[in-house]
């Protein structure tokens, strides 16, 4: 796990606090977790009150997973060489808290792992804390001619690649949890999507029976 460093994690350079992680048990406090993502008064465990549940944990910290993506997804539209490059954040786990870094990448059309090792490097990130892995396919680079989503180019260039795969699978291997890390990317449309690395295989058939691919995600409450 990460060493506690000096200070708040809020005033490390280019480290994005995203939402302090639940524990079972724990008293849910309204102030801290506004939108919980079942908010009911009534129910225990899920945001009006009352103790923090293991649903409702899970639930609470996938939702800070994919606000983390969100930021990414954020920051990216403000980068003019998204479209013939790549760019990636990491999200993971510090002093119980789901953080994440300012994009990197922006060399070239692929991401290579010097590069996320250098950011693991230099945010001190450990391979079991981290939760997710965000990056682009480069519209000019992956979807040349594509237009409206429906085009097999650009549908299958919404599901991670080979590389992507194997960029999850090296992550897994330096520690990440490999039931619950997620791959996000931003594909040629410009929708933000989750996959699942548990679901590896169940995803890499409907990528090549060219399915339309998952939804974009749309988390709620995230910081700005």
């Amino acid at each position: 796990m990460t060493d506690t460093p000096p200070g708040d994690v809020t005033e490390l350079e280019e480290i994005v606090v995203i939402g302090t992680r639940p524990q079972p048990g724990t008293p849910i406090d309204p102030n801290e977790h506004q939108d919980e993502v079942d908010p009911n008064p009534d129910e225990p465990g899920t945001g009006g009150g009352g103790l923090w549940t293991q649903p409702a944990v899970d639930a609470e910290n996938e939702r800070q997973k994919q606000c983390a993506a969100k930021k990414f997804e954020d920051d990216l539209a403000d980068e003019d060489e998204k479209d013939d490059k790549e760019f990636f954040s990491l999200s993971w786990i510090l002093n119980g808290q789901t953080v994440t870094h300012a994009i990197r990448g922006g060399t070239g059309p692929v991401i290579s792992q010097g590069q996320l090792d250098g950011a693991m490097a230099e945010f001190g990130i450990d391979g079991g804390d981290i939760a997710g892995f965000a990056h682009n396919h480069p519209s000019n680079h992956y979807c040349p001619s594509s237009g409206a989503l429906g085009f097999d180019e650009e549908r299958l260039n919404a599901y991670p690649s080979d590389n992507d795969w194997g960029a999850a699978g090296y992550l897994v291997s330096l520690g990440a949890n490999e039931d619950t890390l997620s791959l996000f990317v931003v594909g040629c449309d410009d929708e933000l999507r989750e996959f699942k690395y548990k679901d590896e295989d169940e995803i890499k058939q409907s990528a090549g029976r060219r399915d339309l691919p998952p939804p974009p995600i749309a988390p709620q409450g995230c910081p700005e």
